[in-house]
């Protein structure tokens, strides 16, 4: 082919236009690569912050009441000391083990452990315990308003460990339009070492995301995909 005949190009033009058409989609998977690696850096770091330094906030003097979010375990400690302060006048329990959905007197190993740990409530509505509605944190925050509706509660501070209260924040801000505090209990379990810090990131980044995927105090997701997340 002569060098004159229309639409003839040099072979070296030809290999530098497709190694130019390389390099350019090279060069885009690169950096869309590099994006997702920064997105999914920025995500990490915002669940990091969010599970294991989330903001807490100072006891609310003379709380009507003192809720823990289940289950009743060593976060009682933290909870009898806080009422043995006189910092709130109720304390609400929520115990996944009690069998009566009706909120009221709670099992006996709940009330043996806080008098063990020197509390006493001084009346008995002064205390009381019940089973959430799902058994989860936002059946927890729908009971916090039933029962600030029917006792008239306007201020509560809140404990929980401090991996659940970023979500817990969440979930019970939808549901409480009253004063709120929310604590930190010590030794949750992200302080028992490296493999239960990794599970309570893993758990709780999980529950973050569920937890946006609604937006209501009582909206649930649809039950495939809440059984879909717990065999997750």
């Amino acid at each position: 082919m002569s060098l004159t005949t229309p639409g003839y190009r040099p072979p070296a033009v030809v290999e530098n236009r497709g190694m130019g058409r390389r390099r350019a989609v090279v060069r885009a998977v690169l950096g869309l690569a590099l994006l997702a690696l920064l997105l999914s850096s920025v995500t990490a770091i915002h669940l990091v912050r969010a599970v294991f330094f989330p903001a807490v906030d100072a006891p609310r003097p003379e709380a009507d009441a003192l809720m823990v979010l289940g289950p009743a375990d060593a976060k009682l400690a933290e909870a009898a000391r806080l009422m043995g302060q006189g910092q709130a006048r109720v304390l609400a329990v929520s115990d996944q083990d009690r069998r009566s959905p009706t909120p009221g007197t709670c099992r006996p190993q709940v009330v043996a452990e806080l008098e063990r740990l020197g509390w006493i409530p001084q009346e008995p509505d002064h205390l009381l315990c019940f089973r959430p509605d799902p058994v989860t944190t936002q059946g927890e925050a729908m009971v916090l308003q039933q029962l600030g509706a029917e006792h008239g509660w306007e201020s509560v501070d809140l404990l929980a460990y401090p991996e659940h209260i970023s979500r817990a924040r969440i979930l019970v801000d939808r549901c409480w339009n009253g004063e709120i505090s929310y604590l930190a209990a010590p030794d949750g379990p992200a302080a028992q070492g490296a493999d239960a810090a990794w599970d309570a990131l893993w758990y709780q980044s999980g529950a973050l995301v569920k937890a946006g995927l609604t937006t209501g105090c009582e909206e649930r997701l649809p039950f495939w995909l809440e059984e879909f997340g717990r065999r997750l």
